[in-house]
């Protein structure tokens, strides 16, 4: 799942959601867009959904290089 799928699906806002992984609006709106997070950034939005939205849910950015490998890349290793 997109992180924007997953902030229309909870009718969370980007706002709301920036204070949840403690970022900007304009930072959560990039990686609704383009923007693949930093390693903590992405710790943050995993923990923040609950591993609804993990590394690989970026994947989809064109041109994007892949995950750092420390971090997990499905929901199944984002819960272990």
């Amino acid at each position: 799942m997109t992180l924007r799928q997953y902030l229309s699906l909870h009718s969370i806002t980007e706002t709301t959601f920036a204070k949840m992984i403690g970022t900007s609006q304009a930072a959560v709106s990039r990686y609704c867009s383009f923007r693949v997070p930093a390693a903590a950034q992405m710790r943050a939005i995993m923990n923040a959904t609950q591993g609804a939205v993990c590394a690989a849910d970026f994947k989809s950015f064109s041109g994007v290089t892949p995950p750092p490998a420390a971090l997990p890349t499905s929901r199944m290793s984002a819960a272990s």
